[in-house]
């Protein structure tokens, strides 16, 4: 149920929260980049920006269980690298 239009904002904004521009100042604030996971990345696909096609069913628009196993672990390791690199971080300090 995505437009093109409105996939392309939304990687414009996910692009902007993991920026210099963004995170600049900002030691404490970690970004995980979902939806570069979750987004077809093919320029050429007909659903590019979009739920990537293994990740949904049907017109629904939200991640499915394959999702969900497949980043979740992904995730997980990035808070605990986002936490190490954080405590190291405050420990130079």
């Amino acid at each position: 149920a995505t437009t093109p239009e409105a996939a392309a904002r939304a990687r414009a904004f996910a692009d902007w929260l993991k920026s210099d521009e963004f995170l600049q100042g900002h030691p404490n604030v970690f970004t995980f980049d979902f939806f570069d996971l979750l987004a077809e990345d093919d320029p050429t696909a007909p659903d590019y920006n979009m739920l990537r096609q293994e990740y949904r069913e049907g017109e629904d628009s939200h991640p499915n269980r394959k999702a969900n196993e497949t980043i979740a672990p992904i995730f997980v390791e990035f808070v605990i690298r986002s936490i190490e690199d954080y405590r190291k971080l405050a420990a130079s300090q």
